[in-house]
């Protein structure tokens, strides 16, 4: 019997499949609630949050050895088809529409005033922009922007509109252009954007959105309300897929194939798994067979993925299906099968800003797949609701883990995906709740949000982790062998009896600690690593060694003093002393940020603004100018500040950050990431994102 036999007498039908509750238990502190993971780390080494509306890749990629060159997707765009030898066609679509319209004299009533022009040609038409929007799974609009310059009666005269065009894909690429107009607004018409690549620009918010009503468009509402009828099977077969375990030989890390067209794979053993010593053991067939697939299939592959774990990358391919062919067949991909696409090889450098419309597209699957599963009005109000109810908790961090475990029982989901969807959700203080350690969970602990708003930052750290770095880094060796720092309950803790007890061999945690981690526990960067084309984990660990260095200069003369002679002192003592009066809080910090000239002065920082010293002077007291956030977030850059102190100072400006704002958004992000970088740096990221350079 051949392998296909084999699957074909052994694969059940979709009604025999029976799926109890996961073996979750609601207070398991033994076993880890997932088993499909690359790495004891992967729980974490996923992106909890990650952005939706942007092809932009993290800064400080590296692959897997470390070095940082990295394979992109080459994907082709579509403005630059329509714009190639290939699209010639269909450009000539446009040049035959613009001369139907002048030889019938429609033209001069369209641009108001009489044509005298006896062709359009691309010596007077020039296609200056173009602009795609959502229509359907299929079909699009392009708005092309068009500059004519046509003759009248008064000469040569310059004309601006738009040629509205109907995409779509069904056997092959069509467009027929249906008007020209002077101006469209498809945003207030309510139309979806597309990038370039015809791909939709959403937020995470939007992409909740959109999952929710895809359970309403294929008839399966309940799902919404009712976890026991959020079947992943159920929605692919709704929509016309279906779903076939398979071994995926040469898987190279794939968890799951769409097929939009028939194709074919090689299957055979090739997976690893771990002995009870935790050994790996590694199986894997000489070579694979190949093995047919039909058009709208999804294939899990079942050497990385067990049968109770496979809703996720369902939910995952079925929104591949469901927003992104358009983009799938504008590269002329027949699956989502990452090995056959084209790619090019990179070097990362910290200048060079670069983009992976793959990413984009597998951050925003990801999305839904959370999404799907743990619908978001549902899930808020479950959380919301169990807030509402719960009785007396020590800290944050204890009433977020009995709610995150409490829910995820209920709706039968792995803990590290509970705890990403929470803080999808509006929930940061899930950051702190339902870690594991060496497949054991800690005790769940509480935070400044403020100190952890980058994904890359953590106060949490494996043994193995702590191992590496002491071999890696010559600063965090010696700041383990001081002893001044001690490992305790998954967190470098500073070695006070404030904070830390001695438990015979090991360290636990305060109850006065474990509430306030951030200000007795080391941070820690994480590096996105590429994992695969189009997959960036957040990998390698670094001490945050910039971070301690701004935050020990500026606490310097508090840990002098006896009293204060430790960080958390005299963090403490800092944020007591802060003035609450703006023009008085950068009077301190310019007394601080003493260079060898001397402190800081007025006359300084406007050169560095590029302001008139009167200027400058009189703005800090001017509300006017110093509640504006790019003027808060200038003077941060110049005094370096780390993130808790630039928080305070723009508290005391009265200019408040918004994360739902996309300015406001990137303004935090060069904050924790980038406050050493300067403004130049800054507008560069800025700019990076579509938005404008600061400006005050």
């Amino acid at each position: 019997m051949t392998y296909q036999q084999k699957q074909v007498a052994l694969q059940p039908m979709e009604t025999d499949i029976e799926r109890g509750p996961l073996p979750f238990q609601e207070h398991c502190t033994t076993v880890l609630p997932f088993i499909t993971v690359p790495d004891e780390d992967s729980a974490y080494a996923l992106q909890v949050a990650p952005n939706c509306d942007s092809a932009m890749l993290p800064q400080g990629i590296e692959n897997l050895e470390g070095k940082r060159v990295i394979d992109i997707p080459v994907f082709e765009s579509m403005t630059h088809y329509l714009m190639s030898k290939e699209g010639a066609d269909k450009r000539l679509t446009l040049y035959s529409f613009l001369n139907d319209l002048l030889r019938k004299g429609r033209l001069s009533g369209i641009v108001g005033f009489q044509v005298l022009n006896r062709v359009i040609n691309r010596q007077v038409c020039d296609f200056t922009d173009f602009r795609y929007w959502e229509l359907d799974r299929q079909e699009f609009i392009a708005d092309i922007s068009v500059t004519l310059t046509l003759k009248s009666k008064e000469g040569p005269r310059e004309w601006k509109g738009v040629l509205v065009c109907y995409c779509g894909f069904t056997h092959q690429f069509y467009m027929t252009v249906e008007e020209l107009v002077r101006h469209t607004d498809r945003a207030f018409e309510g139309y979806v954007p597309l990038d370039n690549h015809l791909i939709q620009i959403f937020k995470g918010y939007q992409i909740d959105q959109e999952a929710e009503l895809m359970w309403i468009k294929y008839k399966l509402q309940e799902a919404l309300t009712n976890p026991d009828k959020r079947k992943a099977r159920d929605l692919a077969a709704a929509m016309g897929l279906t779903v076939l375990r398979l071994p995926v030989y040469e898987h190279k890390g794939l968890n799951s194939i769409l097929f939009f067209e028939g194709g074919t794979i090689l299957v055979g053993a090739d997976r690893i798994e771990k002995d009870e010593d935790g050994h790996e053991i590694i199986y894997k067939d000489d070579y694979g067979e190949p093995m047919d697939i039909p058009a709208n299939t999804i294939v899990i592959n079942e050497n990385r993925v067990e049968e109770q774990y496979e809703d996720f990358p369902i939910f995952h391919e079925c929104y591949h299906y469901e927003k992104h062919y358009k983009a799938f067949r504008l590269q002329k991909l027949t699956s989502s099968d990452t090995r056959v696409i084209k790619r090019k090889r990179i070097i990362i450098d910290k200048d060079t800003k670069r983009k992976d419309h793959l990413f984009l597209m597998e951050n925003q699957a990801d999305r839904a797949a959370h999404g799907l599963w743990m619908p978001a009005t549902e899930t808020k109000r479950m959380i919301i609701d169990k807030i509402g109810k719960a009785g007396p908790y020590p800290h944050r961090g204890e009433l977020f883990e009995r709610i995150g475990s409490s829910v995820a029982y209920r709706l039968s989901v792995p803990h590290f995906r509970m705890r990403a969807r929470m803080i999808q959700l509006g929930f940061p203080e899930a950051k702190g709740i339902l870690h594991y350690i060496e497949r054991k969970r800690i005790r769940p602990f509480a935070f400044d949000p403020e100190s952890l708003r980058a994904e890359e930052l953590t106060f949490v750290i494996t043994p193995a982790k702590i191992k590496n770095l002491c071999k890696e880094s010559d600063e965090f060796r010696a700041v383990t062998d001081s002893k001044k720092y001690v490992y305790a309950e998954g967190h470098m803790v500073f070695n006070d009896p404030m904070f830390v007890q001695r438990c015979g061999e090991t360290y636990k945690l305060t109850d006065y600690a474990i509430a306030n981690v951030d200000v007795c526990c080391l941070r820690f960067v994480r590096i996105y690593v590429q994992k695969n084309l189009g997959k960036y984990v957040l990998g390698r660990m670094y001490m945050d060694a910039e971070y301690v260095e701004r935050t020990m200069f500026y606490l310097k003369d508090f840990l002098k003093v006896p009293d204060t002679n430790t960080e958390f002192a005299a963090k403490k003592a800092y944020k007591a002393a802060f003035p609450l009066n703006f023009k008085e809080a950068v009077e301190m910090l310019k007394k601080q940020s003493r260079t060898q000239k001397g402190e800081s002065t007025n006359e300084a920082i406007a050169e560095y603004m590029h302001m008139a010293p009167r200027t400058f002077t009189d703005a800090l007291s001017n509300p006017a100018v110093h509640m504006n956030p790019d003027f808060v977030l200038a003077l941060c850059l110049y005094f370096k500040l780390p993130d808790w102190l630039s928080s305070l100072l723009f508290r005391r400006a009265g200019a408040m950050l918004d994360e739902d704002n996309p300015r406001h958004a990137a303004f935090l992000h060069i904050l924790r990431a980038q406050s050493c970088d300067g403004i130049e740096a800054a507008d560069e990221y800025l700019k990076s994102q579509g938005l404008d350079p600061l400006n005050w």
